[in-house]
């Protein structure tokens, strides 16, 4: 549903519909949230010589610019490029969840969970029958951020920032309830969902309350190991699509002269990870905008988005037209956040039974291979093209002679890089995981350090 003063929610999806006595707090609140962390970024851009603003209102915006990259996550496609079966390898470890030491709990006991290896801001769960056939598979673009704003409105969200939010707003467990029976399982309960205990986590080398007993947990099993309802992956965030864009539309120089190369660009500006389809492709096209001397903005509604699937890359077993085994669930058009493939009824067969590129489908990653992702850049105003900044960072080369980079602060040295972030989790070494040390023994650089995102608001309008 368009809504012409308020910043809209991904896909224009009318989830706030279903709770008409809410409709109007969610609308606004979301609004707030989206826009604050919009002006934050603006603010952010404008320091370091860039333009990033808020988007036009829908029906009445400049020129549109469309950014696409691949779904299949690249890092693991140049990770196995030069192994045995490198088409195998990548689609099987694609499909291993990571474990990640989140936090601790008030007691001090560590919290683990896990997250999709999928990088590229497009997730998917396989779902199997008992002897392990495909049934279908599931796949989604939707960041956590929208899902703990459903759950516990600004209340989650504003709760490591200085100010308060503009009014509070409680949200509705109840509504993702519904939306996980409705899209993952009927079996879902509200308990399944929720944190069992408080959770401390590390922000910017302090530990805090990150999350509270009951509240929403998007580390849940029927988002990770039983299902997938949104993105698990820790950069694939709408918080980091803002970032990125608006860091992509400062301009920066290097040598002396204006950097122009995707990847030289995401080397120097640190905007995202190097060895993503996604970060570089993104960066460099809103930065071409930017060198042109338009204000940058993400077209509303923002999001991440599935594109599409080229269905002209399966076939039935007999050459069969199948395309009816794609089905959109959430979003529309080009703005699809959520969609599956499954058994087409049309040719009588199942997913293991299609072929995709003609080899028969027996990982989600052979799907992912045909899809394309996309978000919109939107050009503002043009003024004089800014002069540049040189850029904060550098990449390092894997020391091993594997085909990824790291993106490192200027200063800092390529020896001390840790790699092993950028190493495949491949699952066989749970058993090895039992000779790991007490929780007490456990140092604080153990666990995952989230990014500190907290800042006095800034209302910028460019």
């Amino acid at each position: 549903m368009k809504r012409a003063s308020f910043l809209n929610p991904p896909g224009l999806v009318d989830d706030f519909a279903r709770r008409p006595a809410l409709e109007a707090a969610f609308a606004e609140a979301w609004d707030a949230w989206l826009g604050r962390s919009l002006d934050d970024s603006a603010a952010s851009a404008k320091a370091q010589g860039g333009r990033f603003r808020r988007p036009n209102s829908m029906g009445d915006a400049p020129a549109r610019k469309a950014i696409a990259w691949d779904a299949f996550p690249k890092a693991l496609a140049r990770w196995y490029e030069d192994g045995e079966q490198p088409d195998e390898l990548r689609w099987r470890v694609a499909e291993v969840p990571r474990p990640m030491r989140y936090g601790r709990t008030r007691s001090g006991k560590a919290v683990t969970v896990l997250h999709r290896q999928q990088d590229e801001y497009c997730e998917w769960f396989v779902r199997r029958d008992a002897e392990g056939r495909i049934e279908r598979v599931d796949f989604t673009s939707e960041g956590p951020e929208y899902w703990l704003f459903l759950a516990h409105g600004t209340n989650v969200l504003y709760r490591e920032l200085d100010d308060p939010p503009p009014f509070t707003f409680d949200g509705d467990l109840s509504l993702v309830v519904e939306l996980y029976r409705e899209h993952v399982s009927e079996d879902v309960d509200e308990a399944d969902l929720v944190w069992p205990t408080d959770v401390r986590v590390r922000r910017g080398g302090k530990w805090e309350i990150g999350h509270r007993k009951g509240e929403y947990n998007p580390f849940n099993r029927w988002n990770t190991t039983h299902g997938a309802m949104h993105l698990t992956h820790p950069s694939s965030t709408l918080a980091a699509e803002i970032r990125l864009a608006s860091d992509g539309a400062v301009v920066r120089t290097r040598g002396g002269r204006i950097a122009t190369d995707p990847d030289e660009l995401i080397c120097c500006s640190g905007y995202g990870d190097a060895n993503r389809s996604s970060d570089p492709t993104i960066g460099a096209t809103v930065n071409e905008l930017a060198r042109a001397g338009y204000a940058i903005a993400l077209a509303d509604p923002i999001g991440l988005y599935i594109s599409e699937l080229d269905l002209d890359a399966f076939v039935g077993p007999n050459d069969e037209d199948v395309s009816d085994a794609w089905t959109v669930d959430r979003g529309d058009g080009d703005r699809i956040l959520r969609a599956h493939f499954g058994r087409s009824e049309a040719a009588g067969v199942p997913v293991e039974s299609i072929l995709a590129e003609g080899t028969p489908i027996r990982y989600g990653g052979q799907i992912a291979d045909a899809i394309q992702m996309v978000l919109v850049g939107e050009a503002g105003d043009q003024a004089e093209p800014p002069r540049g900044a040189p850029g904060p960072t550098k990449c390092c080369k894997e020391p091993n002679g594997k085909p990824i980079e790291a993106v490192i602060e200027r200063e800092s040295r390529c020896a001390d890089v840790d790699w092993s972030p950028a190493t495949p989790y491949t699952g066989a070494d749970d058993e090895e995981r039992v000779g790991e040390p007490a929780d007490d023994e456990l140092e604080d650089s153990d666990f995952v350090s989230l990014p500190v995102t907290r800042a006095r608001h800034v209302d910028v309008r460019l």
